[in-house]
């Protein structure tokens, strides 16, 4: 059986078909994506220090069905002559990601989600730079809409660095 189309109808499946595969000026065609996967949102700059560290790049975070998804992309530099956190080497063992409240009465803060990544970044020299690993967390959106803050820190098993920078 074939298909008969009029003049009119092949023109108008055409400029569908081509509007559709984002040929035309009419915009881009919609991007499609596999079910659940992240929409990106936005992108959080780092460009922070804390003591003998700073962290330069950036996190992406992407919006998902129940949560946010949070992708780190940051260098870190090493500066043994600062007073805070001061140590000769860096032995990076984990990053952790965590979600908190303030605490009671100026109290600790409260943490409502906690997630730790081993890495593995070993820092000697002034100014020597190191990537840390890429890394994803995932944090639900019931604990973001509580969440006072939401960020990053490092640690080598002894002192931690916290990456400043309030990823909500």
């Amino acid at each position: 059986m074939r298909l008969e189309l009029t003049a009119a109808n092949r023109l108008a499946l055409a400029g569908a078909v081509y509007a559709f595969f984002g040929c035309g000026s009419g915009g881009h065609a919609p991007e499609l994506r596999p079910e659940g996967a992240a929409t990106p949102m936005d992108s959080v700059a780092v460009d922070v220090s804390y003591g003998t560290l700073s962290f330069r790049g950036k996190v992406d975070r992407a919006e998902r069905e129940s949560e946010f998804e949070y992708r780190t992309h940051i260098d870190v530099t090493f500066h043994p002559d600062q007073r805070l956190n001061h140590t000769l080497v860096v032995d990076l063992r984990e990053c952790r990601f965590v979600a908190s409240v303030p605490g009671d009465d100026n109290g600790p803060w409260k943490m409502l989600h906690q997630e730790s990544r081993p890495i593995v970044v070993h820092l000697t020299e002034d100014g020597q730079t190191a990537h840390l690993p890429d890394l994803t967390f995932r944090l639900p959106k019931t604990i973001a809409a509580q969440a006072r803050r939401v960020g990053l820190a490092v640690l080598d098993g002894h002192l931690m660095w916290p990456i400043p920078v309030d990823l909500k």
